[in-house]
């Protein structure tokens, strides 16, 4: 927004130069993107956050650095005068579509002579980037930019049936607007329109065929207040951006309507004003005061969300210099002024002090932080918000499955089944004692609908026989299926979801371990099952081919199923936090040649031999080919070496890796490759 400097100070008589005052407003949130001389005029260009449509005027910034600098706000223009008693012509406002359109007021001036305006008004509008049209067009956008109110002026004579109607438009309906482009309407558009069609389309663009001309004698001035997203569908929809629609997006202020119908007759000079009309909706002709917003707040409240220790009677005077209305002692009353309509909550308050006072007077703390405990955020919630921003879709199925679809999984698991007394069918007459039946059917059938790559998870609950007793379990499960969904990259994703869980990978009985797998549904050398300490709480792998073939599966999946309610039971440690490291680390990489059978997990602990400053293990490839002898797989991991209290030498990095080498040598059986 342009904001030429003479034209600030008729509000705010500054002693402060251009660059002075940018600098204020500059700290105070809004951007001085530039100044520009237009006419020996220093013009600021200033960027105005969404939030504050107050601020896209004259006024508006004037107010900014009344507040910033503590010179007085002048009262600029005179007062709306009393109409003419002797003179009086028919016009009936009627509004329709009330909700979008709280108010509407507009003024009759009569024996006004349309033509060029004068200088001071073409170099007004040239330093703000807008051309002269005439002096009634010229006037409202002066006005405009001032106030921040959009007008429109109407030729009185070409207003049929002597009504100004606000309505939404009919579909199809065409109006034709002053930039000459007939525009086809629909329903959703807030028209502006006579007895017999639209005259402009509210908060947009006026119509062509109400258009203010060289023999206009009598005009009526509109000064109104449209609801904002009304207003920014139809310029979206249009790709009509004007700077009348700019503004009514972000919300006018409704008391500044009068002001500027007084302030935009005062501009034109001329005429004789016959009638004001200011409809309210629910107040019809009577006047009605726009509601106050009241925000609830205090000194303690405000400097505890800024965590700073600002004086109760300072934070009052900010708030009043910028027109806001404080009432009580320790707990206030704070009432916003009409214009400032962002504000709604005690937070607002904070951020007016803290631009007022200067972001630089705010200390940099830390904020306190409590641990929580898994039961402040259940695990379940914790990991569908997980798995679904991975690009997993939840799957719902019924708690009944068919026996045939668990045979064909594990038979075993039929032993251990809970069968239904009365089911609704066959197909339904099973407990489901495992989720991934379930999630097979979902593959299947997007498989039969073109879908060959997707990502499911299912939690809910499983059940099953131990002896006498019945188990009712949650449970996690899901499935992958697609070029490049592996058992490698299944397995990082259960991986990175149990840390997110809190559960690790290590050593320690509190800390998860995976296990070769023996369940005939997987990929005997392509699974895990997942232990903590003694507990078995989960696996993952491949859908063993045959499974995969007796279901139909052209690829074969990759799956996983968790114990919920074991990490959701599972009371693990709060997270703590430490300082980043302030020394380099070193990385080294090791290729070790070892039995096919040896699992990698075995030998990645082998690897953390300690005491060495290890931070990190990293397998990054696994061969069997014809490379390594008959029996053997290749694995080749990225060992970093870090230390916390200064920088290793190349030495003792050379010294570490060599004392790893000898011992994966001696335990393992390893050769380096």
């Amino acid at each position: 927004m342009k904001v030429p400097y003479s034209w600030l100070k008729e509000f705010v008589p500054t002693r402060l130069g251009p660059e002075q005052v940018a600098e204020k407003i500059t700290a105070a949130g809004f951007e001085v993107e530039g100044i520009e001389t237009i006419g020996r005029e220093p013009v600021l260009e200033i960027a105005v956050t969404p939030n504050r449509g107050d601020a896209l005027s004259i006024l508006g910034i004037a107010r900014e650095v009344a507040a910033l600098t503590g010179v007085p706000l002048k009262k600029v223009g005179a007062p709306l005068g009393a109409p003419k008693k002797n003179k009086t012509l028919p016009l009936q406002i009627r509004i329709l579509s009330k909700s979008d359109c709280p108010r509407y007021a507009c003024a009759l001036v009569t024996s006004v002579r349309v033509g060029p305006s004068p200088s001071w008004l073409v170099d007004r509008l040239t330093q703000v980037g807008l051309r002269s049209i005439n002096n009634i067009v010229d006037a409202t956008n002066f006005v405009l930019m001032e106030r921040g109110q959009p007008l429109h002026a109407f030729d009185y004579e070409k207003i049929k049936g002597r009504q100004i109607i606000v309505r939404k438009a009919k579909a199809g309906e065409k109006l034709e607007t002053l930039d000459g482009v007939t525009r086809s309407l629909v329903a959703e558009d807030l028209l502006i329109a006579d007895a017999e069609g639209g005259i402009a389309l509210a908060g947009v663009m006026g119509g062509q065929d109400s258009a203010v001309s060289e023999s206009t004698q009598t005009i009526v001035l509109e000064s109104a207040v449209f609801h904002p997203a009304t207003v920014r569908r139809t310029s979206r929809r249009l790709g009509l951006l004007t700077d009348s629609s700019y503004r009514f997006e972000r919300g006018v202020d409704e008391e500044g309507i009068l002001p500027a119908l007084a302030r935009v007759i005062e501009v034109i000079g001329m005429g004789e004003l016959v009638q004001v009309i200011d409809v309210r909706v629910g107040a019809g002709l009577k006047p009605a005061r726009t509601k106050k917003v009241i925000v609830s707040s205090s000194a303690g409240e405000i400097n505890q969300l800024l965590g700073t220790s600002f004086k109760e009677m300072e934070m009052k005077k900010i708030l009043v210099s910028l027109g806001f209305q404080v009432r009580g002692a320790k707990k206030w009353k704070v009432t916003a002024p009409s214009y400032r309509s962002d504000i709604s909550h005690s937070s607002d308050l904070a951020e007016e002090v803290a631009r007022l006072k200067g972001y630089a007077a705010i200390p940099s703390t830390l904020p306190p932080i409590k641990p929580q405990r898994r039961s402040t955020l259940s695990c379940e919630k914790k990991a569908k918000q997980f798995l679904t921003c991975r690009g997993f879709t939840e799957s719902a199925s019924f708690s009944f499955v068919s026996p045939e679809e668990v045979r064909r999984v594990d038979p075993s698991l039929l032993e251990r089944g809970i069968s239904l007394a009365n089911p609704i069918s066959q197909d339904l007459s099973l407990m489901r004692p495992l989720l991934i039946p379930s999630l097979l059917k979902g593959v299947v059938t997007n498989q039969n609908h073109q879908t060959e790559e997707l990502r499911l998870f299912e939690s809910a609950h499983v059940y099953w026989r131990e002896g006498e007793k019945i188990i009712e379990k949650r449970s996690l499960a899901g499935v992958l299926v697609g070029d490049k969904e592996d058992f490698l990259e299944t397995k990082g994703i259960v991986q990175a979801l149990l840390k997110e869980l809190g559960i690790r990978r290590g050593d320690s009985p509190h800390e998860v371990r995976y296990e070769r797998a023996t369940r005939p549904f997987l990929h005997p050398g392509k699974s895990a099952e997942l232990r903590v300490g003694g507990t078995t709480i989960g696996f993952v792998g491949t859908l063993h081919p045959e499974v995969a073939a007796t279901w139909g599966i052209r690829r074969e999946p990759a799956i996983f199923e968790l114990d919920l309610e074991f990490m959701s039971g599972r009371q693990g440690e709060p997270k703590r936090f430490q300082e980043l490291p302030r020394f380099p680390w070193v990385e080294r990489d090791i290729c070790l040649v070892v039995d096919r059978g040896l699992e990698a997990e075995k030998v990645e602990s082998e690897l953390r031999l300690e005491p060495l400053p290890i931070d990190s293990v990293k397998l990054f490839d696994l061969y069997e080919g014809g490379q390594v002898p008959a029996g053997k797989k290749s694995l080749a991991y990225h060992i970093r070496y870090q230390r916390r209290d200064r920088t290793l030498t190349d030495d003792e990095v050379s010294g570490y890796h060599q004392k790893i080498i000898s011992h994966v040598r001696q335990k393992l059986g390893a050769e380096i490759r």
